[in-house]
């Protein structure tokens, strides 16, 4: 429209009446030919680029089923409240008659899986999967069993979660690992320096690269790993700077003084104890910067894929209430993860909630490109959210729900001095929850104790503390959570 109502006037009207034409022209006709320049409105829903609006994400993950991680990144990650993906030989776990001195057993994975982490597969026998003719799913020493039979026997043991996870043995595909593997599982692992990009599509998938500490001779102290160590740091704070996820592999993780004798035995780089401790904590002080978002790699593909492919559908908006149905593409099974999301509300909505199936959120507004925003979690095909403004009635029925850990949005947010922290228990369990500044460093500790199963309410006073943002961080048992607050006097 715009060019062909210039090529009639341009010869007739002067340059500032014509750029004036221009202009009006735009805004006349731009919504009707690029409706993606039309303005926000009420309803409308964008979701982060990683949970939480976390800057980056990372995956600790592990290979080879080995009895150490058991003893002792399982402890670690218990009390740092890492979850992470441990990349299990099913052949051995399956046939523990064997001289298997390395591995763990099933029940040892089956409670790291019912603490919340990933049980994933490294094949039936860890061979090469390129020289495996392609075969079928029954025929042993072939590419096909090799990866079904793996995905099947995991899934057997933890019947109430999917498989979707591949390890390459010695990081090792061709095309025809690539599209078989495709055929089993929704994401494989293989080797890399570099943090995987933010957004991947098709073959990408199987591509998913993890950083392998090589560590050089000689060992003899904890000290000789510094150097490694500082590798570490530079690909999180690297993962970080760019908005990417990284991912560690590992395998043995001993003490120090049992490292010689593992190299002796054939473990592939070994990492001590120490050193992976030290790991652990630089990874939980950028979580609680804001800055990582830990968690297994499962969890990390769903939420990408889901972000990749949702729509949503605004169905009424009132004075008080808004509905929106939120949908994707993907096998509900399997994808149903929780994206953390920025809907946006009436002006005069500065407190929200938020329900979809059993899922509740109350939380504050805050402005942002001139319109009033909340930050929740939706899942994508999990039933219609529901909005309404302000504290609605059935807040303590549905907080009380067994089953459930939550941390909730403090409100007031912002606040001076004072603002309330809620969270859920689905069982008695000892409560850590503490206040950390902007930089990770913990500045109060506000609750220490064991707790009943239930809703639970805690008033933080922050009358010491400067204006500024502060994250409040819940560890319970298996679960952990973090959210952001602004003190603003």
């Amino acid at each position: 429209y715009c060019i062909h109502i210039l090529l009639i006037f341009n010869m007739k009207i002067g340059s500032k009446l014509l750029l004036l034409l221009v202009l009006t022209l735009i805004i006349i006709f731009t919504e009707d030919i690029f409706p993606q320049f039309k303005p926000d409105a009420v309803g409308d829903v964008s979701i982060k680029k990683w949970k939480d609006d976390k800057t980056a994400a990372f995956s600790f993950t592990f290979d080879d089923c080995m009895q150490s991680q058991y003893d002792y990144v399982f402890p670690i990650f218990e009390q740092s409240g890492f979850k992470g993906t441990f990349y299990v030989i099913t052949g051995p776990l399956d046939d523990p008659t064997g001289p298997y001195w390395r591995y763990g057993t099933w029940p040892e994975f089956i409670e790291m899986s019912n603490a919340g982490n990933e049980i994933a597969s490294h094949t039936v026998t860890h061979p090469h999967l390129q020289n495996l003719p392609i075969g079928d799913t029954l025929t042993a020493g072939t590419l096909r069993y090799e990866l079904y039979q793996s995905r099947k026997s995991i899934e057997n043991k933890i019947p109430d979660k999917y498989c979707i996870d591949l390890a390459y043995p010695y990081s090792e595909y061709d095309n025809d690992v690539l599209n078989y593997t495709a055929e089993f599982y929704e994401v494989a692992r293989a080797i890399s320096d570099n943090p995987v990009d933010s957004s991947l599509s098709g073959q990408q998938w199987y591509k998913i690269g993890s950083l392998v500490i090589e560590f050089s001779l000689p060992r003899n102290t904890p000290s000789d790993d510094l150097d490694e160590l500082q590798e570490f740091y530079g690909y999180v704070d690297n993962t970080v700077s760019q908005g990417k996820w990284g991912l560690l592999q590992a395998h043995d993780v001993i003490p120090f003084d049992s490292i010689a004798s593992a190299i002796g035995q054939g473990s592939y780089q070994p990492i001590s104890v120490q050193w992976f401790d030290s790991a652990c904590q630089y990874v939980s002080d950028a979580e609680a910067n804001g800055d990582l978002w830990v968690a297994p790699v499962m969890d990390i593909t769903r939420y990408m894929k889901e972000r990749e492919c949702y729509n949503y559908n605004i169905l009424s908006v009132t004075d008080t209430s808004l509905k929106i149905n939120i949908t994707d593409t993907l096998n509900n099974n399997i994808y149903n993860f929780p994206l953390t999301a920025d809907i946006i509300v009436p002006d005069n909505w500065s407190t929200v909630s938020v329900f979809q199936g059993s899922f509740y959120d109350y939380t504050s507004s805050y402005s942002s490109g001139g319109s009033t925003i909340i930050e929740t979690s939706v899942i994508p095909d999990g039933g219609t959210v529901t909005l309404y403004k302000g504290l609605v009635s059935a807040i303590n029925e549905l907080t009380q729900k067994p089953g459930e850990f939550r941390l909730y949005q403090n409100y007031p947010n912002p606040f001076n001095p004072f603002t309330t922290i809620r969270f859920t228990l689905p069982s008695d369990g000892t409560v850590s929850l503490k206040i950390y500044n902007s930089i990770g460093e913990e500045v109060k500790t506000i609750e220490q104790n064991s707790l009943a199963r239930g809703s639970h309410q805690i008033i933080f006073d922050a009358s010491n503390l400067p204006s500024g943002i502060y994250y409040y961080r819940l560890n319970s048992g298996s679960y952990s959570a973090v959210k952001k607050m602004i003190l603003l006097k």
